[in-house]
């Protein structure tokens, strides 16, 4: 039995004493000479020397008492735990007080296979702050604290290979150094953040928080985490808030990411699943470098057995990114802005490589030049009782768009269900469809949805389909509502197809681009849905029994007018009427109210079979612009024109007035098709009530008109 008052001890002692002095390497194994109970690292309470050389605990329990500094140089670590438990209390010892633990260019903590319980120490650190590996343990309680300052990727919090870290109380990280990593839990490594936890990441290139093939699960991230990203470099790229990659998963509440060197905020890779609930708040700053992908490696180098942590992020401002993975959002707001006069611009959600997102009672805001609200390459995006905004400003090389998808390999798929959408300024674009490699379409479906654009709503080279449904809309402001392109980088062409179910409305001008030889556009109406728009030109539209479409300026279909509803010529403007040209005109029972001046000189708008055949059944229901009624002059008043060898069925068009007759004024006019096929109007005068006054001899009426031609009686024409 050794004793405190043998001289065995007392040697033993004043050893542990000299040692500490000139940074010897102090291994313990369980050290009995310094006591049967808790063995003590001691300093001298009035010197408080330094500990110069690596702790080494293997076996047994160890404790840094307070007034402890712990300093070592070059690459070596501070303190290493493969076994047994290493305790850091300032409470302990013979004089309480701070616990200060310093590394040139090596890890501070490191335990393998053992435990670390640091009760209060600030731990500054030139490499890694506390790294447990291979099922190691590290615990911080109250009054600690880490700051890393290296430039070599260093990372502040690591756990690697089932080694876990926990945090019992509010505890600072920050990291200086360019290419930083706040917090990295990879293979199965677990860390555990208290709610509301701070990491301050204020170098450039950098992380906040990994994970690395791990799962960090609703439980070990406390809600509220806040990630400060300030590095301000604007020659170095922007840091990351948050990766999750190689298959691993997240689960986070009430994320707030934000700080002058934000360029990047949840980023999930291939095969890895982040989920946000509660509010999340991501704000994304100006990019000095624009797209620029950085490894932030952080190997141990020599200080085996520590694997490498290699830190992949992307930098362009973009608020959530899945390429690969999968982000499932409730509650976010992200604000992303580009910097002015650079020709890349910030996404609010960016999706690609078969990535998805899914967003629910989340707002995406992004502003500036060439900006992007949501955009899926190869991917799916979903958003629901969200809004996504897109604010025009001058600059950049690219026009900002709401929402963008493209066939990359696959194609762009977007899902938007009680959703509103707005681009702002005269060049933004609502959608934007590229579609180069693949014949599958990119798709974006619509439910109870809202997309508006101050420019154009919709542009597309490729192929696209959009389908409306649940009294959806889309709003042109100054430009084109469809805005169709040749397919210039693919051999399949272009070929838009618009679908609107369910009191859906279109408002805006469809057109298929001058020299767009290979481009198509088709407009489907179902369900009682509304265009109000021209066709500039078009290839087919649809109109079901209930739905319509209102015709507002000289409109062209190079195909087929399929017609079971309404077509409807707005009012002229100035008087002057319009034109609707169809190659095809196929009446299903439908109505074409036509604007017609019922008087002298009277004209109005027509309907033009362009070359095909006009058939089936429609009604043509006039509306009279202040006519008050007189004879017609010549055949009369032309509404149905075939031209370029098109042909008019017998029998196609009858007017929806009661008997067929329009009376304006003390005319009547009814319907008569001409030996050149083309449907008039021509009147009559109205006979006296109760006296039935018979048609007039056309030829005695021509022949008393001052330079009037013979024309061939009319053939009425009649419904089937």
């Amino acid at each position: 039995m050794v004793t405190k008052n043998s001289s065995v001890f007392r040697a033993h002692k004043i050893a542990v004493f000299v040692a500490l002095a000139v940074g010897m390497a102090l291994p313990v194994f369980g050290q009995k000479y310094l006591g049967p109970d808790q063995p003590y690292i001691v300093t001298t309470p009035n010197l408080n020397p330094a500990v110069t050389s690596t702790i080494e605990v293997g076996s047994g329990a160890t404790t840094v008492v307070g007034n402890t500094t712990v300093s070592v140089g070059g690459s070596s670590l501070a303190a290493r735990v493969t076994g047994g438990t290493l305790t850091f209390d300032t409470q302990a010892g013979a004089k309480p007080g701070p616990i200060t633990v310093n590394t040139i260019n090596g890890t501070a903590l490191s335990a393998t296979g053992g435990a670390i319980d640091v009760k209060g120490a600030a731990i500054y650190s030139g490499r890694h702050g506390a790294i447990a590996d291979h099922g190691g343990t590290i615990t911080f309680g109250a009054g600690s604290s880490v700051t890393t300052s290296g430039t070599s990727n260093a990372v502040a919090l690591g756990a690697d290979r089932g080694g876990q870290i926990t945090v019992v109380a509010p505890m600072p990280v920050v990291t200086l150094g360019a290419g930083a990593t706040g917090v990295y839990a990879r293979d199965k490594g677990k860390i555990s953040l208290l709610p509301d936890a701070m990491l301050q990441i204020l170098g450039s290139r950098s992380v906040g928080l990994v994970v690395d093939s791990a799962d960090l699960g609703r439980n070990e991230i406390g809600s509220g985490l806040s990630i400060h990203l300030g590095g301000n470099d604007v020659s170095a790229a922007s840091s990351t808030g948050v990766v999750v990659t190689n298959n691993g998963t997240l689960t986070l509440g009430n994320l707030k990411i934000n700080g002058q060197g934000a360029g990047a905020g949840l980023w999930a890779g291939p095969g890895s699943r982040a989920t946000l609930y509660g509010h999340n708040n991501i704000q994304i700053a100006p990019v000095p470098l624009g797209p620029n992908f950085y490894v932030a490696s952080s190997s141990e180098q020599s200080q085996a057995p520590f694997h490498m942590f290699t830190t992949t992020a992307f930098s362009q401002g973009v608020g959530l990114m899945a390429q690969g993975g999968a982000i499932s959002a409730s509650g976010a707001t992200v604000q992303a802005t580009s910097m002015p006069g650079v020709g890349f611009g910030a996404y609010g959600v960016n999706a690609s490589q078969g990535g998805m997102v899914s967003l629910t009672d989340s707002t995406i805001a992004t502003q500036g030049a060439s900006t992007i609200g949501m955009a899926a390459t190869n991917a799916y995006i979903a958003a629901q009782n969200s809004r996504i905004t897109t604010t025009w400003t001058s600059g950049g090389t690219s026009t900002p768009t709401a929402l963008s998808v493209q066939n990359a390999g696959g194609p762009g798929v977007m899902e938007l269900t009680n959703t509103t959408v707005q681009a702002s300024g005269p060049d933004a674009y609502g959608l934007l469809s590229f579609n180069f490699d693949g014949s599958e379409p990119n798709r974006v479906n619509m439910f109870n949805s809202h997309l508006t654009s101050a420019g154009a709503v919709i542009g597309a080279m490729g192929r696209l389909d959009l389908v409306l449904s649940n009294a959806s809309s889309l709003t042109a402001g100054s430009q084109s509502l469809l805005a169709t392109y040749d397919n210039a980088n693919s051999e399949i062409p272009t070929w838009v197809r618009v679908v609107a179910y369910g009191g859906s409305f279109l408002t805006g001008d469809a057109e298929i681009q001058p020299g767009a030889k290979a481009a198509r556009a088709d407009i489907s109406l179902y369900d009682g849905s509304r265009w109000v728009g021209a066709a500039l030109p078009v290839n087919n539209v649809i109109i079901d029994p209930s739905s319509v479409w209102s015709v507002n300026a000289v409109s062209t279909l190079s195909e087929q007018l399929t017609n079971a509803g309404r077509v409807e010529f707005a009012a002229p403007a100035l008087g002057s009427f319009k034109l609707l040209k169809v190659l095809n005109y196929l009446g299903q029972g439908g109505t074409v109210d036509l604007n017609v001046f019922l008087g002298e000189n009277g004209a109005g708008d027509r309907l033009v079979i362009d070359g095909g055949r006009a058939s089936g059944g429609t009604l043509l229901n006039i509306r009279n612009i202040g006519g008050l009624g007189a004879p017609t002059q010549g055949n009369g008043i032309l509404v149905v024109e075939a031209v370029n060898g098109g042909r008019i069925d017998p029998g196609s068009f009858a007017l929806t007035h009661p008997g067929g007759i329009v009376t304006a004024g003390a005319y009547e006019y009814e319907l008569y098709q001409g030996t050149d096929a083309n449907l008039y109007l021509r009147s009559r005068p109205v006979a006296p009530k109760g006296t039935p006054i018979p048609m007039l001899n056309m030829r005695t009426v021509e022949s008393g008109m001052s330079g009037a031609r013979h024309r061939p009686a009319p053939i009425p024409a009649q419904m089937p």
